[in-house]
């Protein structure tokens, strides 16, 4: 491979400055930007004004609104404006290409614009070229490998390499093609010296390889798992098969059975209690005395019966006596001693209050058990201490299976239902969750600092609200998902189902000058890469009833992309919003911002049902999503959805691809004898920017 010699440093020069936020421009490589602050639009004019030439510099914070000379990287991209174009709401779209790497000298101005002095490095290299040269073997053959395992990319990005020769081109290409934090590319971009930069690239790629391997191992082992378990349940189905034909069930066991219920007679069980023992007794005289499940039932109703469910001990819950017992059984130890206290004042609050545990953990000898002593005496209870020293498995603790007694939510889950904003609040901003522990816990932690308010004197009544919640569980440790606020073209709002419940997902295309390559990235899965694909096809086959240029897919690039940070998305039910979205891409016309949608298409745009339905409608309604788009086919699932809710939001059932896209562009579908618009703007495609504002 010819190498270049090193050309002595072009003297400095001033250009304009235009600082990146969470993205890098490398030599050579073309990318569109949206430009929407100030100073940046006044650069950008600047550089229109003069040769077109650039800086571009990424900053050291993305939140950074105003940055200053030191919250830039000094290494940038010098880059020429091949294209500018001026969008409605007065922002600047610009196609730019790298020229070469530069490094700020000095500051010339920072108002009205920033521009700089900078020295354009050339590329540096040593004079062995042969390790050079067995840098960039390597080097391609680990991304040769990395694209060949990993599914982020597909086979087009080796093609990509194909043509360069020039070993800085070739290592510049591949880092573009990665998904590297902003600081790894940074320090890509900071190597001038080409071999410094190769043998960079090489580690990043092997890391990046390892990491792969490692993923397609823990995906094995889990897939092997799971054929184990249903290979064990199909076993265990014959094997209940053979003890049926056997008649092992035919033995008369009703003088067992009748023992039994004269014992929990005896007992005088709470209603809850005697219902579930009964229940057991009748299963138990149903199975045969060889089945294991027998022996379970019986020890179950054994444990049961011994259980005292009628005796308790009155507690005395005097605050002032427990915080004597507490000072003069221990010195020191405050914060444990106010938490006792703030136990104490709940069931004070609430006598008939079950299940605040309190849990003391520390070594041995720091006064755990002497504590318990000292609860138990304030509250004048017994006190019978368990040692659980060599205990490896929390089943001993807690219990094995069928220790619960069947107890259903119901009041509770009500009233919560019902009650003041505060608790969406919590459930919003403070629990990710599939269940309710994480929720439990922050109203336990909301309840203790009222109760000792209360109790203490402070206040008779307190009323938690969304503008005090926080000092009571600190700073948020989520944040809510919005829906987009206003129309855009390009971007449509699907929804999906997640561990924790539904959830927005927000479908962005963007339309590109090229060659009919289509780019799917936001950590999509092959169902939902697939969804778009069949998307593209529909629309590609109603390109004339669109409003489309028939050869657009010759003649352009789609980006299709699904944000939400490392959220997995996959399923079969993000079809007809990329299709929206592409149609909306494609024919420039904006899609409605309160229209929400889920559904799958087929090529010839019939819309086919989906699963998860009240999920993906209560999430729609939670961010205040209007009008929902569902396939015909789930119709029969509408009553699990609450009445309420679907009184008060808008729910269209639709059958076919015309019918979602009638509902979801603003003004419905273009009439079908519109002429296609120009997706091109001086030989370049126009579309809605997803790119972070700079």
């Amino acid at each position: 491979m010819p190498l270049r010699r090193t050309k002595p440093p072009p003297a400095a020069r001033e250009v304009p400055l235009l600082p990146l936020r969470g993205m890098l421009v490398f030599p050579r490589m073309m990318m569109h930007l949206e430009v929407g602050r100030e100073k940046s639009i006044l650069a950008v004019s600047d550089a229109m004004g003069r040769d077109r030439h650039i800086l571009l510099a990424t900053q050291k914070q993305v939140d950074v609104e105003q940055p200053e000379p030191e919250d830039i990287h000094e290494t940038g991209t010098l880059a020429e404006i091949k294209q500018l174009v001026r969008l409605p709401e007065g922002n600047l779209r610009v196609l730019v290409e790298g020229v070469s790497r530069a490094r700020i000298l000095s500051f010339v101005r920072t108002d009205p614009s920033h521009r700089v002095r900078v020295e354009e490095l050339p590329l540096s290299q040593k004079d062995n070229a042969a390790e050079v040269e067995a840098l960039v073997r390597t080097v391609t053959g680990l991304f040769e490998q990395y694209v060949k395992q990993s599914r982020k990319l597909g086979s087009d990005a080796l093609s990509s390499l194909q043509g360069l020769t020039e070993p800085g081109a070739i290592a510049d290409q591949i880092i573009s093609l990665l998904t590297l934090k902003v600081e790894e590319k940074q320090a890509l971009l900071d190597a001038a010296d080409i071999t410094e930069r190769l043998l960079r690239l090489a580690e990043v790629l092997q890391r990046e390889i390892e990491i792969v391997e490692l993923e397609r191992k823990i995906s094995h082992r889990v897939r092997k798992q799971m054929e184990k378990s249903q290979r064990e349940y199909y076993l265990r189905e014959q094997l209940k098969a053979i003890h049926k034909e056997l008649g092992d069930g035919t033995e008369d066991r009703a003088s067992e059975a009748a023992e039994l219920r004269e014992r929990i007679k005896k007992a005088d069980f709470p209603p809850a209690v005697a219902e579930k023992a009964e229940k057991e007794v009748a299963r138990l005289e149903k199975m045969p005395p060889t089945a294991a499940e027998s022996v379970v039932v019986r020890t179950y109703l054994d444990w049961l019966l011994a259980l005292p469910f009628t005796k308790c001990t009155e507690d005395h819950l005097d605050l002032d006596h427990a915080k004597r017992v507490l000072d003069e059984d221990h010195f020191g130890l405050e914060k444990v001693k106010e938490r006792i206290l703030e136990f104490l004042a709940i069931r004070q609050l609430s006598t008939d209050l079950r299940g605040p545990i309190l849990c003391l953990v520390g070594p041995p000898g720091v006064g755990k058990t002497s504590l318990g002593k000292s609860v138990a005496r304030a509250m004048e209870r017994k006190f019978v201490r368990i040692s659980l020293g060599g205990v490896r498995d929390e089943a001993e603790i807690r219990g094995h299976r069928r220790t619960y007694v069947g107890a259903l939510p119901g009041r509770i889950i009500q009233g919560m239902r019902q009650s003041e904003n505060a608790l969406r609040q919590v459930i919003r901003l403070y629990t990710r969750e599939s269940g309710v522990r994480q929720m439990e816990r922050q109203l336990a932690a909301v309840c203790r600092k009222v109760a000792r308010e209360v109790v203490g004197g402070r206040h008779k009544k307190v009323r938690v609200t969304v503008a005090n919640l926080r000092t009571y569980l600190g700073v948020p440790r989520y944040h809510a998902t919005k829906a987009e606020k206003r129309d855009e073209v390009g971007v449509a709002q699907g929804l999906g189902v997640t561990d924790y419940g539904g959830q927005l997902m927000a479908v962005e295309v963007t339309v590109l000058k090229g060659k009919g390559e289509v780019m799917l990235t936001g950590k999509l899965g092959e169902v939902m890469r697939e969804s778009a694909q069949a998307g593209l096809s529909y629309i590609r086959s109603r390109s004339e009833r669109f409003g489309v240029e028939p050869d657009f897919h010759e003649r352009y690039d789609l980006h299709v992309h699904i944000p939400e940070g490392a959220l997995p998305k996959d399923g079969p039910s993000a079809g007809i919003a990329m299709a929206t979205a592409v149609a909306s891409a494609l024919a420039r016309i904006p899609v409605r911002h309160d229209v929400a949608m889920t559904g799958e298409i087929t090529l010839r745009g019939k819309v086919l049902g989906i699963g998860g339905l009240k999920e993906k409608v209560l999430a729609a309604h939670r961010v205040g999503v209007k009008t929902v788009v569902l396939p015909r086919d789930n119709e029969k699932d509408l009553e699990d959805i609450p009445a309420e809710i679907r009184r008060e939001m808008r729910l269209v059932m639709a059958g076919h691809m015309d019918e979602v896209l009638e509902v979801a562009l603003v003004g419905g579908l273009p009439p079908a004898t519109s002429r296609p618009p120009s997706l091109a703007a001086d030989g370049q495609a126009v579309q809605q920017p997803t790119q972070q504002i700079v």
